[in-house]
């Protein structure tokens, strides 16, 4: 029916964007807020955090999400740290800030084997 027709229109459209690399989305936002961090620099540069709409701006909306999934991954190798530009608990998009901690990538999951294969390998 109809429904089909939108599924298979937005699948093929799927098929046609570029692979998603969380190493290569990490590597840009790490490259992307430090230079935006020169750009703002102060007195103390582990006080700046950039805006993450600055980060995402000309991005189309599935990078969008691809690069908040990438920046999520680097708050947990503490490669970043999102902050709120507010005084609230809740941010929202526009409030929704990053702070850089450090440059060099960690990529915990590398070297990573799921339990299942280590038993196979045993």
């Amino acid at each position: 029916g109809e429904w089909q027709s939108k599924l298979a229109d937005i699948l093929v459209e799927e098929e046609e964007r570029p692979e998603f690399d969380i190493k290569i989305y990490s590597e840009r936002i790490l490259k992307v807020t430090q230079k935006k961090r020169l750009v703002k620099r102060t007195g103390d540069n582990r006080k700046i955090s950039i805006p993450f709409v600055e980060i995402t701006k000309n991005q189309d909306v599935f990078d969008v999400s691809r690069t908040f999934l990438a920046s999520l991954m680097l708050c947990n190798t503490e490669n970043l740290a999102f902050c709120n530009a507010r005084d609230s608990e809740v941010s929202d998009p526009e409030s929704l800030e990053v702070k850089l901690l450090k440059l060099e990538l960690d990529s915990p999951m590398d070297d990573f084997l799921a339990p299942s294969v280590l038993r196979q390998s045993k």
